[in-house]
């Protein structure tokens, strides 16, 4: 019991926050309904790199050194393992934030912390859609907030953003500068002329390292692939994947979509500004063709939905970023990264408009982000931020701050809306 007590009273906040969010994530984004992993992440996880050096084959290529083949079991077992362990994770990460604030304004961070484990846009989409290949994001965030605190473990920050990018490039339009900016911001905090300089070196590595890694996978994933698009469902099929999830990677390495096979030959045809701007224009073009055949208005209006939601809390950090951008004016990389950190998500929306139909999945990694930066940015900015946060928090009536919490925390959506 002692030893007991002793764990309680060193970890009493990541003990509440890990276990806060377990049965949130236990009960809100899938109904009270037992974690399972969706369809489509049979496919995410039958993959490993003898198919290929190709970006997207990363959490399969891991997931492989464990199991040799897929079903529904395993993948929601190992997926479940990996979600409880980045659950403490973020629990011990918002524990370092608690024990920095002063105990006057804590009542009002704990207020803030359950609006960032709760909500569309953080932890639950991707309980609702247990296994898809972005959570891997997620999992690497952790591991690089955890990298940029210690400074013996500075040097693993391009590294990680790399491996972002062999999760998925698209991470290049989120992730990878959310990092680069925290990096940034963190630069612009220290006095110590040595630190700077060398967090001033990993941000310019991280940003060349990955936009090297980008541009690789863009230009050459597709020649690297060992398999034709037959060979490589026949290899799905025989190791669990289900014949009506073989549709991602026949899209994603091999241009291959039912009843668009004219429509796709046509692009590659059509373009001869270079195979670089060739694939981008094609995946343009495709994205706004599919688009357009989305008939059911069910993911506008939940995208409009999860924008109200959401609005007043955007407001709310954009005006604290201000606060900050207002008091560093001389600290022109603080006012930089902060401006950016605005922007990002912005920036993310637009490129998914171009890129992408997962309209719902893309406000996730576009607003996770900014709230993720906000934290940060709290934590380093200290006394005078929680004071504010605190005098804002005050000012909202309790019973409105109720309805909006129990309104926003329960409500999760499927990134993956349009499929259904």
């Amino acid at each position: 019991m002692a030893v007991v007590k002793k764990i309680w009273n060193k970890h009493y906040y990541s003990i509440c926050f890990f276990a806060f969010l377990l049965i949130y994530s236990l009960t809100v984004p899938t109904s009270l309904q037992p974690w399972h992993a969706c369809n489509v992440s049979l496919a995410f996880h039958a993959v490993d790199f003898s198919m290929g050096f190709c970006s997207k084959i990363l959490p399969g290529a891991i997931y492989n050194i464990f199991f040799d083949s897929v079903t529904f079991f395993k993948v929601t077992l190992y997926e479940s393992i990996l979600l409880i362990l980045f659950f403490v994770a973020v629990s011990v990460l918002l524990e370092k934030v608690m024990l920095s604030i002063d105990s006057q304004y804590k009542k009002s961070a704990t207020i803030m912390m359950l609006f960032f484990l709760t909500g569309p846009v953080t932890f639950g989409g991707y309980v609702k859609q247990m296994g898809m290949i972005d959570v891997y994001w997620l999992f690497l965030t952790a591991f690089f907030l955890f990298a940029l605190y210690n400074k013996k473990t500075r040097l693993l920050l391009p590294i990680i953003a790399v491996l972002c990018v062999a999760v998925h490039y698209s991470a290049i339009i989120c992730f990878v500068p959310f990092f680069a900016l925290l990096i940034l911001y963190k630069a612009s905090c220290t006095d110590d002329k040595k630190e700077k300089k060398l967090l001033n070196i990993n941000f310019f590595v991280t940003v060349i390292l990955s936009l090297a890694s980008t541009v690789y996978f863009v230009i050459f994933e597709k020649k690297n692939l060992t398999y034709s698009r037959e060979e490589f469902d026949k290899i799905l099929l025989d190791r669990g994947v289900l014949e009506t999830n073989l549709n991602y990677y026949d899209f994603a390495f091999y241009n291959y979509s039912e009843g668009n096979e004219e429509f796709l030959s046509e692009l590659e045809m059509n373009f001869d500004l270079g195979y670089l701007f060739d694939v981008i224009w094609q995946q343009i073009g495709t994205n706004q063709t599919f688009f357009k055949t989305l008939s059911s208005g069910e993911i506008w209006i939940t995208a409009a939905f999860i924008f109200a939601l959401i609005v007043p809390l955007v407001v709310f950090v954009f005006k604290a970023f201000v606060t900050v951008i207002k008091k560093n004016k001389e600290n022109k990389i603080k006012v930089f990264s902060l401006v950016c950190m605005m922007l990002l998500p912005v920036a993310t929306l637009g490129c998914c408009f171009l890129f992408s139909t997962d309209l719902i999945r893309w406000i996730l990694h576009a607003f996770l982000p900014l709230f993720v930066s906000f934290i940060f940015v709290l934590y380093y900015e200290g006394k005078e931020m929680w004071k504010l946060v605190h005098e804002k928090i005050s000012a909202v009536p309790s019973g409105l701050l109720i309805i909006y919490f129990m309104v926003y925390s329960l409500s999760v959506f499927d990134p993956y809306l349009y499929i259904h």
